[in-house]
């Protein structure tokens, strides 16, 4: 019999900021390198890597890009790091996104100190990033290996390796990302290898993952209703969907007659340069005074039963897209058209899920 001491969870603590160039998002603090560097990440579902802004992504230097940019990890800086080359980072492709990173292994430790903190785990594997396309930090909560030079050794995942050192009793996770909306602002919710049972809601419905390691987590949308003050309800979703939960981008991705029923029930217009809905000061006013809300009944497929509904209040999708994404700070509403490869529930979507 094994004498080993049985984990428990872990409940990373957010920063207490809230970040973002195309929202205001809770972040939370991690610990780089020897010495230590701390930044600060949003959590990814789909995301193996962490994902760090390294010196060039702010050039030139200054401490007010460094905090817009929640923290810079300097890896030269660091007497741990090791090297292992420029490679794609192999996340959204289906979204577009061809960027890349200058990876290598290096210390992580979860939170602002040890005493409040989770534990430290060395060789990790860290992308080091420059573009804009990702302006905050990214941390990994997938499972999955990543291999750089051939199949025959794979790095571990942040989350496997706390699990193959017997520091959490699985590879589960639970994330919720905080609404800055609510009237005290409710700041996001990580547990590694547990859940957080405050924030748990009991229901009859569990989802299975699919077998494509890059889209396990995939739900059915069966509807999308939205309601508003006066009782009156409009469909928004013409036929079921499949979708990836994806806390990557802030975006929601739908087939493009599902966003055009959105465009007639809510009078958005759609900009093509920039597959965005901006939100104009009179479209706002008129959005917050019928303060619609959206109900989206997911299942474990497009046709089963049973089904569960997550509602949204207008205020979730009330974004603030902030330079360097836009010029200007621009009110936008956080949905995009998308073809069947890219159905997506972003990071809004889980400020309430």
């Amino acid at each position: 019999m094994s004498d080993a001491k049985p984990s428990s969870p872990i409940s990373w603590a957010p920063s207490q900021w809230w970040e973002g160039d195309d929202g205001d998002w809770s972040t939370f603090d991690l610990r780089v390198g020897s010495p230590e560097q701390t930044v600060r990440v949003l959590p990814s579902t789909a995301g193996s890597a962490t994902w760090l802004v390294t010196p060039g992504g702010c050039d030139p230097p200054s401490s007010t890009c460094s905090e817009a940019r929640a923290g810079i990890f300097n890896q030269n800086q660091s007497s741990t790091w090791k090297d292992l080359g420029l490679f794609t980072l192999a996340l959204e492709e289906n979204l577009g996104r061809n960027d890349s990173g200058a990876f290598g292994l290096d210390t992580i430790s979860l939170g602002l100190s040890n005493a409040t903190g989770g534990p430290t785990l060395d060789s990790q594997v860290i992308a080091g990033i420059e573009t804009e396309r990702w302006y905050t930090a990214v941390f990994g909560l997938q499972q999955q290996p990543m291999n750089f030079t051939n199949f025959t050794q794979p790095q571990q995942s942040f989350l496997s390796a706390l699990r193959a050192r017997n520091l959490i009793p699985s590879s589960s996770w639970a994330y919720t990302a905080g609404a800055r909306y609510r009237s005290k602002g409710s700041f996001g919710s990580l547990t590694l290898g547990g859940s957080d049972i405050s924030k748990y809601v009991p229901t009859n419905i569990s989802f299975s993952l699919t077998g494509d390691v890059a889209r396990d987590l995939v739900v059915g949308i069966k509807s999308i209703t939205s309601t508003y003050i006066n009782g009156s309800v409009s469909s928004l979703l013409p036929s079921p969907t499949l979708a990836f939960i994806d806390s990557t981008v802030p975006y929601i991705y739908l087939p493009e007659d599902a966003c055009k029923a959105f465009e007639s029930a809510l009078g958005l217009v759609y900009n093509k340069k920039n597959n965005l809905y901006f939100v104009d000061d009179a479209l706002h006013q008129t959005l917050t005074n019928v303060n619609p809300t959206f109900t989206f009944r997911l299942a474990n497929d497009k046709t089963s039963d049973p089904s569960v509904d997550i509602v949204l209040p207008y205020a979730s999708f009330d974004l603030t897209a902030k330079p360097p994404l836009l010029p200007n700070a621009t009110s936008y509403f956080p949905l995009r058209r998308g073809n069947d490869s890219q159905i997506t529930l972003g990071r809004a979507f889980l400020q309430e899920a």
